[in-house]
């Protein structure tokens, strides 16, 4: 089964004005979390782009965000606070905000205030496999008539918090690290377009279908999560037909996607 790409942005911040967008669906004195930001923003770019969607409408079609560290460093915050408070009387407060930011659906729940998908909104977590997972899922329910358009997102962000727990693993770029892409699908055979694909895994480093050689302007360690990899999807498209291999890099796990792009 394939699909047709109708639009994709990625982002890496958004606009102060970000929340103004959103009347009647949420109070603009209420600051979007700034982890979301990106996603949010992506989002708004592909969807306004593709015709899908403008300020203060719904967007009519199926959403899927692939999370891969997001929550990591909000969860060992909110642990640590739970700790502190065994060993005091009275116990701080807890703050509900870090159990919330910690959750992997939080993303996809917000995207739903946001822009509405009333069709389905799923969350996807398979680390830096997370948004060709998505694709996948996305694929799936195409063929399946379940619904034809589709909204695949994926987020990344690496905190200070995480950064610290895992030493020097992210230590060649700034902190916070923030990358949000969303692509548009929708039932069609029109160009460009994406189908499920099998590969071998990559042999070496400079193989030329691996996600990595379209991210040369990115840190190399965070090329291989979930963000990045759609960043590079995108950016296929724009050439010829070719396999694109995503390599997982905690697990070394791959995925793969053939890619029929306008170039």
């Amino acid at each position: 089964m394939s699909a047709t790409v109708r639009a994709w942005a990625h982002a890496q911040e958004a606009p102060r004005e970000l929340e103004d967008r959103f009347a009647g669906r949420w109070d603009a004195k209420r600051a979007i979390h700034a982890d979301l930001r990106p996603l949010v923003e992506a989002v708004a770019q592909a969807t306004a782009a593709a015709g899908w969607w403008k300020e203060g409408a719904e967007v009519d079609a199926g959403l899927v965000v692939g999370v891969d560290l997001g929550g990591w460093g909000h969860a060992l915050r909110f642990g640590e606070a739970l700790a502190a408070r065994g060993g005091q009387n009275p116990p701080p407060p807890l703050r509900p905000s870090l159990f919330l930011a910690s959750l992997p659906s939080t993303p996809a729940a917000t995207l739903g205030l946001l822009f509405g998908f009333p069709r389905c909104q799923a969350t996807v977590n398979r680390l830096g496999l997370s948004g060709f997972a998505g694709i996948g899922y996305a694929l799936d329910a195409i063929a399946l008539e379940r619904c034809e358009r589709w909204v695949v997102a994926a987020s990344t962000v690496v905190d200070r918090t995480l950064a610290a727990r895992w030493g020097a693993a992210f230590a060649d770029a700034p902190l916070p690290f923030r990358l949000a892409t969303a692509l548009c699908l929708e039932a069609g055979a029109d160009l460009p377009r994406l189908a499920r694909a099998e590969a071998e895994p990559p042999s070496g480093a400079e193989d030329p279908t691996l996600t990595t050689g379209l991210l040369e302007d990115l840190p190399a360690s965070y090329r291989g999560l979930s963000a990045p990899s759609l960043l590079a999807l995108g950016r296929a498209l724009e050439g010829g037909r070719q396999l694109l291999v995503h390599r997982e890099p905690c697990w070394r796990e791959t995925a793969a996607l053939a890619v029929e792009g306008t170039g």
